[in-house]
Parts: C-alpha cells; sequence; structure tokens
C-alpha cells in the first residue's frame, strides 16, 4: 500500500496482516492506538519513517494477507469469538494457575511477581464481562445488519456508536494492562535459572500479549468501524 502521512496504524494492518511483526518490532501500537498517524508517531519517537515504510514494502510483497476488512461483518463476529474470545476463555485459568505457582515458588526472590498475579487477575475478571457484552448484545446486533440490513430492527441501546465507544474504553483500559504486564516481565525476558513452570508462563503471557493485540485491532480498526458505516447507510 501507498502510506501517505494521513496512513494510520491501523489502516497499514488492516492492509497487510503481516505488518504487524514491522510494527511490533518499532514497539508501534496498532490495536488501540490504531487511530494515530504513522508519520506522526514515528516523529513522535524518533523514528526513521522512510526505513519502516521500506520494511512494510518488503513484508507486502512477500505475502498478502486474509482480508479480514472484507469479510461480512456476520462471518469476523463468529472468527472473533472462536478465535479469540473462545482461546481467552480456555487459557485465562491455565495462565492464573500458573502464575500462582509461580508466585508461591518464588515470589520472595522477585518481587514483582505479586504485582503480575494482580494485574493478569484484573484483565481476566474485566475481558470476562467484556466479551460477555459483546456476544450477548452487540455481535447478534452487528449480525443482524449483514443478514437482514433494511429490515434490521434498531437497538434499545440508540445507535451502535453507543455501546461501540464503551467497548473501545474498555479495550484502552485492557491494552495499558497488557502493556504494564509485558513491563513488569521485562518484556518476557525470564530470569537467569528460571524453571519450568516460570519459563511455561512466560511463553504463555507473551503469546497472550500478541493474540490480544490481534483480538481488539479486529474489533477497533475493522468490525466496529464497519458497523457503524452500516447502520448509518440503512438509517439513511
Amino acid at each position: 500500500m501507498n502510506i501517505t502521512p494521513e496512513t494510520s496504524l491501523g489502516e497499514i494492518v488492516k492492509n497487510n496482516f503481516r505488518a504487524i511483526r514491522v510494527l511490533e518490532k518499532y514497539n508501534l501500537d496498532y490495536c488501540c492506538g490504531g487511530k494515530k498517524l504513522f508519520s506522526n508517531i514515528c516523529n513522535e519517537k524518533g523514528l526513521n519513517a522512510e526505513e519502516i515504510t521500506n520494511e512494510l514494502a518488503r513484508v507486502e510483497n512477500e505475502y498478502v494477507s486474509d482480508k479480514f476488512n472484507f469479510w461480512p461483518m456476520s462471518f469476523l463476529c463468529e472468527y472473533i469469538k472462536v478465535n479469540h474470545h473462545d482461546y481467552l476463555r480456555r487459557v485465562f485459568p491455565v495462565i492464573s494457575q500458573h502464575i500462582e505457582k509461580v508466585v508461591n515458588a518464588h515470589g520472595d526472590r522477585f518481587e514483582y511477581l505479586p504485582k503480575l498475579k494482580d494485574v493478569f487477575a484484573k484483565i481476566q475478571e474485566e475481558l470476562l464481562s467484556h466479551m460477555e457484552k459483546e456476544e450477548r448484545v452487540l455481535f447478534p446486533y452487528i449480525s443482524g445488519m449483514d443478514k437482514l440490513y433494511g429490515s434490521v430492527s434498531f437497538p434499545p441501546f440508540g445507535n451502535v456508536e453507543t455501546p461501540i465507544s464503551v467497548l473501545i474504553r474498555e479495550h484502552e483500559e485492557a491494552g495499558g494492562d497488557i502493556e504494564l504486564l509485558k513491563q513488569i516481565t521485562n518484556s518476557f525476558t525470564l530470569p537467569e535459572n528460571a524453571c519450568t513452570t516460570f519459563r511455561v508462563t512466560y511463553n504463555e503471557l507473551e503469546e497472550f500479549y500478541k493474540d490480544l493485540k490481534i483480538h481488539i485491532h479486529l474489533e477497533n480498526n475493522i468490525l466496529f468501524p464497519k458497523a457503524i458505516e452500516i447502520e448509518s447507510g440503512i438509517r439513511n
């Protein structure tokens, strides 16, 4: 894609999913920070925008990603539920148990571990509630717009932007919390002579971090804007 001064980080990933690895290399937040302009954030961080643009071009040439932005909204909702929501429900209790073991075994040596446990517990509690709201209220309405279009019944919450604005704020909260996880663990860097459970836990946390970044990107930068646009067209 042609990256201009008006191109956002979210648009870059929306066009080519493999761009994620380039943006993450430079700590550029494409999910909660997806609306930020690429040129502005490079200036803020003192990064060479031309060099990064060339890297992005090489990634684009080697692979054309799945075009999530062209999928029907109902399919994207189901994809998010199966690939991301269900993943979180599976791993939350597993990672929590492993963190508990690491804290019990090594909490006296590594003072940051109790904080790690508290932050992860907060993320788990808030995201479980968050996903429930999406699946019970928002996703069925969005999927209905795909299937019924002109005959869709408008929801009691007014318009789709109302719940979306709340969910985006919750995404921003979760995004801040996972960055805190990364900070606490020094980018998931193991201490010297770490035991097997320690290693497994950090691997799980890093996978969780990466998955949630993609999860939030799909909703904030693809699903939600499309839902707002489609609903506006129906109402008008």
